[in-house]
């Protein structure tokens, strides 16, 4: 508890001072970890997207002397409000030298899958949902193919890939299982607010769910940034 807030109250002076002084995009800093002068450990939360220039300027913001190695995760506020442990969308770490890598989708990338439109026959589209493996974010769709089931794969570029589909009942249950994954145990199931669980209970939310987390992210960012300022007032 006492790192925790410690981690805590080195945020929100970060977060403070950037407002105040650095004209970047705004970001908060969740943890903020040090080794003596060996290494420092910085996580740091983005309302949305943005450049590799816009990340340079935000890294240099954070970094400071007397570090022998700096390293700095970015999550986006998109992909924490439905699984704070997801990883890192881009980090930028100072080894000594600044180095930035962007493994997720890039904004462009983003908007070019948004705008893709699932079309299929009426009763034909079970549902789609938004699934995010880093540089691999697609849509993913179940749909009926006749008297079976597809699993399709929709990328940023308009490319695809498909799978056999299966289901069984179990009670009031319905379980969707990939022909790849069966054998193994795994399995989706589509909740009542229509998102995707897997068999460990993660979430992957469905296409409608994806837009509005995506259309509320600053305030769901704002939300985030007064829930750690009330913790350091308490």
């Amino acid at each position: 508890m006492k790192s925790y807030m410690k981690n805590v109250v080195v945020a929100l002076m970060a977060l403070l001072i950037t407002r105040v002084v650095i004209a970047v995009q705004p970001y908060i800093i969740l943890e903020d970890e040090r080794k003596r002068d060996i290494k420092r450990k910085v996580e740091v939360i983005l309302p949305e997207r943005v450049t590799k220039q816009e990340l340079k300027e935000i890294a240099e913001a954070i970094h400071q002397p007397g570090f022998e190695r700096t390293f700095i995760g970015y999550r986006l506020t998109e992909d924490y409000v439905v699984n704070p442990s997801i990883g890192y969308w881009a980090t930028t770490n100072f080894v000594p030298n600044l180095d930035i890598t962007i493994f997720g989708s890039t904004k462009e990338e983003n908007q070019a899958l948004n705008s893709i439109h699932i079309q299929g026959k009426n009763g034909e589209i079970i549902g789609v949902w938004r699934l995010n493996y880093g540089s691999l974010e697609h849509k993913f769709v179940f749909r009926k193919a006749g008297d079976s089931m597809i699993a399709e794969r929709i990328y940023s570029a308009g490319t695809k890939s498909q799978e056999k589909l299966t289901s069984e009942t179990f009670g009031t249950q319905t379980r969707y299982y990939l022909e790849c994954c069966k054998e193994r145990g795994e399995y989706y199931v589509i909740n009542d607010k229509g998102d995707l669980m897997d068999k460990s209970h993660d979430i992957i939310p469905s296409e409608e769910h994806y837009m509005e987390i995506q259309r509320n992210a600053f305030d769901a960012f704002t939300r985030l940034t007064q829930k750690l300022e009330a913790t350091i007032k308490h």
